[in-house]
């Protein structure tokens, strides 16, 4: 063990050995693989408009003059460091002989106990102020009371508990791992962890019975107390006020546990009042601080220093391992034991150099804990400058209320105030200070400036006579374009897009259609070909300073043309996303199951065997589709997720979930999502309680508890996504037949063209277009036989204003004539917006595109629309009495409510991927958490991380963002809304016009209406297109729940009268 080896052998040449074989063995074997790294970095930082990786780094401390605070605050605490610089040189000397340990030059670096030598702690006991003086360890005493790990932390917690701060949660001690397993490898480096979901807190220490694991237990809980007092933050600002906050703040609570007081007041520490407080015994335990805390601070500083200039070029890979040493030299006054060259890589000996972690905020935090500590200590009454009965290396604040409460003020802040508001809450000053820590080791200065004057030490060190290195600056030159020439860049663009976007858009096509998976290289081939093309308009399109236009039109179409998407990664690893992607995807289309009842039998595919086949209510069904797709597509997510990853984060995202957004052009977009499953949720609960009920009524209170989450087997789809299969046995008037015609569809010689004939005819009736000729040539309308064909209905654009196709293997039922319209609702967006810009070929946001559709579904889907095309028979009250209103509204509702809380969670959970709150390590578990909080659904079998259930939907996969459809099933209802009012269809004071009755067939004043809103295509902001429609500027759910309102107040009356459960 190297560092027991350095803490206990005093054989210069062994440690010498140690400290070079190490370097040796880890940063040597880096150096060629750093500048590499530099550059890739750099890349990223500037494509997110950082001017290099250092200015990125230094983006959350929000200060412009954060370097110049951090050197102020190193002026304040260097003379304190010379001081304990210059005392420990001299008892290095006395104990190694001064041919090893000059008089006035640097200390060598193997001698200080540690092999970074960032900590000399552990030569306390060669270079101890009074040596004759025991110091405080409780180890033993600790070990005679039977301490375990885990009274170590409830000791911890107590801590906290009398701060008025908060208990840990019951998870925390079931979930956290306090001592190390004897049954598996783990990396022991203690660390706290927020699971982000208000709940879940855990640690992870290898805990021993000894007293420093005693303070890292308090440190740690530190972090977690932080976790907890943001849990109700948004997730954006769940994290310390700046990056050094947070590991201040384990360590404010370690100043007041290590105090003699303190130990005495838990009992580990025996004698009387003054025990461990006289002044040789406070010189001691200041001094061993000052290794620990004041020791670090130069180190920390020039960590970061060196990779600052690495970053900016001004240190480059032919002199990495000089300039490290010159800032070791200059700022630590050390020197290598021996000769060090170009051919070493030093700096790489360091964990946080080579795994890219910025090492400042232990800096920060090291000097602020002091600020925090002093301020605490203040309002617990326990420190007074003016009274030297009250120092504050003696305070503890165990026990404060007052200290407790205005520590948890600034926590709960988390980040959401800039750090200075948040040091301001507990500190009262507005910056960084150093004073508290001077204060803290006041004793310990007096004694070292006395005792180094009586024996001549030299303050400071000889200095490095190496010529200082050369700083480069390199000058940039701004292109300016005037706007006239903007625009023509813009028209030249499209003309360029177009020509290559029709043989694209025809070579991707293909593959999809033809699913020719066995050569996906084709398909691969073509999208690197695409963007390759989009990478170098996308690179001439960004040299235009069009932030600066005073054409918002031509502003508007370069913001749309200047983020590139994927292609911006470059060739190698597009090419690998794009792989990833087609082989993920084959997997999907080609996946077949094997039937529960016939295992012999094994040719069930999705669509239509598995989700046609009441096989999916099985429990092996569930399992098997998800284990046959998920467990394949395990092995490539994390890839594909790094893939993504890396290519939003050269394009001024700060991830994936900020990209996908970017459409929806509203910062507060994720909070107007949940404020609209907060309109619905009520709802939905009621579906869930009712649902339930009637499964428990079929499977038996064994398979279906009364309070609990539904399986999610049963429930009629693959995805528990929409649940409108288990009709028939859920019903609320069984008796009353529900409205199908397929029968009727059958019966009258329907085929796939005529299904789609009529939903033309449907858009033609309200003054919009008909389909192209080329639409019915080229469309692919029912399934070939003659090959394999991925059967998610789609709709394509070819980008020249004639060529607009869908694929679709229609069946011919009710469920596709619907789908039908729906695609076609697509189809007629894209007519509509033919005539724009090609930046604006596009929903106003990517919800409309979908939610368009559905509005002419929830016309055509109404009886009467049925009755007025011919395939309901009955007269005009067919299917309008109460019981057959109750049944389709349910029918509706387990397709349309049910829907977006499974949306909603869908992207939540990738949200939370992207932003690596969710890993690998967790995929399936957060997934299934997800599902159960937003559905209130639990899996049918138990499910590990060796699963990958998220995987078992085609989204996931394909890497399509879902939250659209949720967008779209709420806004659908606000579009019919305000269309069934022009078209005089619906209105609110009269019941007999309901919202859920409304057809708009044939309205020629809904079309009109409609098709101002289509013809904006994306040019204008959302609001605006919604706001031509709705005569609203926000997406609001009301309309959603004026069509189901009949529905809701019979769930209601229904659930009561059953003493139902809501909720689970």
């Amino acid at each position: 063990d190297l560092v027991e080896i350095l803490r206990t052998s005093r054989d210069p040449e062994e440690l010498k050995h140690v400290w070079v074989e190490w370097r040796k063995a880890s940063g040597e074997k880096c150096r060629g693989m750093f500048e590499h790294y530099v550059a890739l970095s750099n890349e990223a930082a500037t494509l997110n408009n950082f001017t290099d990786t250092a200015e990125y780094w230094l983006k959350d401390y929000e200060s412009p003059d954060f370097r110049d605070q951090v050197s102020r605050l190193w002026d304040q605490v260097q003379p304190l460091y010379l001081q304990i610089h210059a005392y420990v040189r001299r008892k290095l000397r006395e104990t190694y002989g001064e041919k090893l340990v000059t008089r006035r030059g640097p200390i060598p670096a193997h001698l200080l106990g540690n092999i970074w030598t960032q900590l000399w702690g552990n030569i306390q006991s060669i270079s101890a102020p009074y040596p004759d003086k025991s110091t405080i360890d409780v180890t033993s005493t600790m070990v005679k009371q039977g301490y375990t790990p885990l009274k170590m932390f409830k000791l911890a917690e107590e801590f906290f508990i009398s701060l008025n701060l908060s208990a840990m949660p019951e998870t925390f001690w079931e979930r956290s791992i306090l001592e190390k397993p004897m049954d598996r490898d783990l990396i022991c480096h203690a660390s706290a962890w927020d699971f982000h979901d208000g709940k879940d807190f855990r640690i992870k220490q290898c805990t021993r019975i000894v007293t420093d694991d005693l303070f890292t237990a308090h440190h740690e809980m530190g972090h977690v107390q932080y976790f907890i007092q943001y849990k109700d933050q948004p997730v954006a600002y769940k994290d310390g006020a700046n990056p050094g906050f947070h590991e201040a703040v384990g360590d404010v609570i370690a100043l007041s546990v290590l105090t003699p007081k303190h130990l005495r007041e838990i009992g580990l520490l025996e004698g009387d009042a003054s025990t461990g407080e006289d002044y040789e015994a406070t010189i001691n335990y200041l001094y061993l601080q000052g290794l620990q805390k004041i020791v670090f601070i130069p180190f920390a500083y020039l960590m970061d220093l060196w990779r600052w200039d690495v970053f900016k070029g001004h240190i480059t890979s032919k002199n990495y391992n000089c300039e490290w040493w010159k800032l070791r030299h200059k700022y630590q006054g050390i020197d290598p034991p021996v000769d060090r060259t170009e051919e070493d890589f030093d700096p790489g000996a360091k964990f946080h150099i080579i795994a890219n972690v910025p090492y400042i905020r232990y800096f920060v935090s090291f000097v602020i804990q002091f600020q925090f500590h002093r301020s605490l200590c203040k309002k617990a009454g326990q420190f007074d400058p003016n009274n030297p009965k009250k120092p504050l290396h003696e305070c503890d604040i165990y026990r404060s209320t007052e200290a407790g409460n205005l520590l948890r003020e600034m926590l709960q802040m988390g980040s959401s105030k800039p750090w200075p508001d948040a040091m301001e809450v507990l500190s009262g000053q507005r910056e960084m200070d150093a004073s508290g820590m001077l204060e803290y080791f006041k004793p310990l200065t007096e004694w070292l400036e006395k005792n180094n004057k009586q024996f001549g030490e030299h303050i400071g060190w000889e200095p490095n006579r190496a010529n200082p290195y050369l700083l480069r600056f390199r000058n940039g030159v701004c292109l300016k374009f005037c706007q006239r020439l903007a625009k023509t860049a813009t028209e030249n663009y499209e003309m360029l897009k177009q020509a290559f976007g029709e043989s694209a858009m025809g070579r991707a096509q293909t593959f999809v259609w033809h699913s020719r998976f066995k050569n996906g290289r084709t398909s691969v081939d073509d999208d690197e070909q695409a963007a390759k093309f989009s990478k170098q308009q996308w690179q001439e399109t960004i040299k235009y300073p069009w932030t600066t236009y005073t054409d918002p039109d031509i502003r508007r179409q370069f913001k749309k043309h200047s983020v590139l998407g994927n292609a911006a990664l470059d060739p190698d690893k597009y090419e690998k996303y794009e792989q990833l992607v087609s082989d993920m995807s084959s997997i999907y289309s080609k996946a077949k199951i094997c039937d529960y009842k016939n295992p012999n039998k094994c040719d069930l595919s999705l669509e239509p065997g598995i989700m046609h086949n009441s096989y999916f209510k099985d429990v092996g069904g569930l399992r098997e589709n998800n284990f046959r797709i998920g467990i394949h597509v395990l092995r490539s997510y994390p890839e594909l997720f790094e893939a993504i990853e890396e290519g939003k984060s050269v394009l001024d995202f700060t991830d994936t979930a900020e990209y996908w957004l970017k459409d929806y052009e509203s910062p507060d977009f994720r909070d107007q999502v949940s404020r609209l499953w907060d309109q619905v949720q009520p709802l939905y609960l009621q579906i869930h309680a009712y649902v339930r009920r009637k499964l428990r009524e079929t499977y038996g209170e064994k398979l279906v508890t009364r309070r609990g989450p539904i399986p999610a087997h049963l429930l009629g789809n693959i995805w528990s996504q929409t649940w409108n299969n288990i009709m028939d046995i859920s019903a609320p008037y069984p008796e009353k037949e529900a409205i199908d015609v397929t029968p009727q569809m059958k019966k009258q010689g329907y085929t796939p063209l005529k299904m789609f004939k009529l939903a033309e005819e449907f858009f033609i009736s309200l003054n919009l277009s008909a389909m192209p000729e080329t639409f019915w040539e080229r469309s692919i309308l029912e399934k070939p036989d003659d090959r394999e064909l991925i059967c998610h209905a789609s709709a394509w654009d070819f980008y020249d204003g004639k060529d607009f196709r869908i694929k679709q293997c229609t069946r011919i039922d009710l469920d596709d004539l619907f789908t039908a319209h729906h695609e076609m609702g697509h189809v007629q967006y894209f007519i509509q917006y033919k005539d724009q810009p090609l930046a604006y070929k596009e929903g106003a946001n990517p919800g409309f595109h979908e939610a368009v559709g559905d509005v002419m579904s929830l016309s055509v889907s109404t009886p009467k629309h049925l009755r007025e095309i011919g395939l309901l028979e009955g007269d005009e009250s067919t299917g309008k009495d109460y019981e057959a209103t109750i049944n389709y509204l349910f029918l509706q509702g387990l397709q349309k409510i049910v829907f977006l809380p499974y949306a909603y969670q869908t992207d939540l959970w990738r949200w939370d991927v992207f932003k690596g709150e969710i890993t690998s390590d967790d995929y399936n578990c957060k997934w299934w958490k997800l599902r159960e909080k937003f559905q209130g659904i639990e899996p049918p079998v138990d499910r590990t991380e060796e699963d990958f259930d998220p995987g078992s939907k085609y989204h996931v996969i394909a890497s399509v963002p879902y939250i659209r459809y949720f967008v779209s099933y709420v806004i659908q209802f606000q579009f019919h809304r305000a269309l069934c009012e022009k078209a005089g269809q619906f209105d609110p004071k009269d019941p007999k016009l309901p919202l859920h009755e409304c057809d708009i067939y044939r309205s020629t004043e809904a079309g009109n209406l409609l098709g101002k809103m289509l013809q904006l295509g994306s040019s204008k902001p959302w609001p605006d297109a919604m706001e031509v429609l709705t005569g609203q500027r926000e997406m609001d759910a009301s309309g959603l729940l004026d069509y189901f309102r009949p529905l809701a107040d019979w769930l209601e009356k229904d659930n009561k009268q059953t003493g139902e459960y809501i909720g689970w």
